[in-house]
């Protein structure tokens, strides 16, 4: 009996394929909210790593000079922050109290109503800002040790806004062209941002290459060769995919079978003349 049990355990871990690696015992993974004692709240980003820029350094990871480091741009994510007010941080409550998820279709939040609806006697005070911000997440991957990197920054900002806009424009010519699938490969730079008291450095995120993730790994497409075969352009390919997915969908018709047709002697035996209405005889 105990080798049976054996045998049933040992197949159905093997059937399952656990990877070692992706398991930890229930007592270390947190059930709650409550990590190390500190009460905390969803992170708005998936990094391993925080990107930040910081004029006249320039960038960092997790504090560690970053300048001209490549990686690739995978992802924009849009959150509302909401910091903890006096009574939360008094608790001791770290990092955001709050974080909203702004999504494509979601909920339309007004920033300017949710702060007002907030005393500001009960504001952190910090900076001066109001406790509701919008958030933007530039989430980048290292091509070459994969380390994910989060970049955080408020909308408001405006040399983090300018580098946003410069590389969304940029990236929206290249995928309607050869498809939404392409990435760009940047480098961390900066560039001078025009201003009205000092010299000042703005992010800058350089665009060195394009790629696209497949299962075989990260493939460099050089975007300025033509495509051989050329493809067409999105609108027409997406329009052809849904008309054969619909006809792959259709039943399929039985078509009956032909069925012989007798011929009676009576209805062959008719004088041609009669047949052609015609008076001139057949030789």
């Amino acid at each position: 009996m105990a080798d049976d049990k054996k045998n049933e355990l040992t197949t159905s871990t093997a059937l399952t394929a656990i990877d070692p690696f992706d398991w930890e015992p229930d007592d270390l993974v947190p059930s709650t909210n409550e990590d190390d004692g500190e009460l905390r709240r969803m992170r708005s980003f998936d990094g391993d790593a925080l990107a930040r820029f910081v004029h006249p350094e320039g960038w960092t990871v997790d504090g560690i000079g970053a300048n001209l480091r490549e990686v690739i741009l995978r992802e924009v994510r849009y959150w509302i922050i909401r910091w903890p007010n006096r009574v939360e941080l008094e608790q001791g409550m770290k990092g955001p109290a709050e974080t909203l998820p702004v999504l494509p279709g979601g909920p339309v939040y007004d920033l300017k109503a949710m702060n007002e609806a907030i005393p500001k006697a009960q504001w952190n005070g910090k900076y001066g800002k109001p406790p509701y911000q919008m958030q933007r997440v530039l989430e980048f991957l290292d091509p070459v040790t994969l380390e994910r990197i989060s970049w955080l920054h408020y909308t408001e900002v405006k040399g983090a806004r300018a580098a946003w806009r410069e590389i969304k424009g940029r990236m929206s010519v290249v995928r309607d062209l050869r498809g939404i699938e392409l990435c760009p490969v940047v480098r961390l730079n900066e560039k001078p941002f025009p201003n009205d008291f000092k010299p000042l450095n703005r992010p800058w995120l350089e665009i060195v290459r394009w790629a696209r993730f497949t299962k075989d790994g990260i493939e460099y497409v050089d975007v300025s060769k033509p495509l051989n075969p050329p493809t067409l352009p999105r609108g027409a390919t997406a329009q052809l995919e849904q008309f054969a997915a619909a006809e792959l969908a259709k039943p399929a018709q039985q078509t009956k079978p032909i069925e012989p047709t007798l011929i009676k002697q009576s209805d062959v035996d008719v004088p041609l003349t009669e047949e052609l209405e015609d008076e001139i005889p057949y030789r």
